[in-house]
């Protein structure tokens, strides 16, 4: 995952410290999400290509939320820019659960063997 390092300070700093992780990836269209959790992460320098990926999946991002009615402006906003500030944040996930609202949010996923 990407964090821009002015906006994400105090997070980077704790990720660094060694504390652990939880992340949610959310669809706003549908509302499935999920939240990964890990007892640590990685903060790294950009890798080629990455930058190109952040500018796709935030166009992809504005573009879903656009669709929901929010305005161009609010949707960039959201959008830390990809510029140099940006950092990798890497970690392997030790828990997955679903948050999707409904029933089932809070459910612990359990791989599929």
């Amino acid at each position: 995952m990407f964090l821009s390092h002015p906006r994400s300070r105090n997070i980077l700093d704790d990720l660094a410290a060694g504390a652990p992780i939880a992340a949610v990836f959310s669809r706003p269209a549908t509302h499935v999400t999920l939240q990964l959790k890990a007892a640590g992460a990685r903060i790294q320098r950009l890798a080629a290509g990455d930058r190109e990926i952040m500018l796709a999946s935030g166009a992809a991002f504005i573009a879903e939320i656009m669709a929901l009615g929010y305005s161009e402006n609010f949707s960039r906003a959201l959008m830390a820019p990809a510029g140099d500030d940006a950092v990798g944040v890497a970690f392997t996930p030790e828990a997955v659960f679903e948050q999707t609202p409904g029933p089932k949010a809070g459910m612990r996923l359990e791989p599929k063997l």
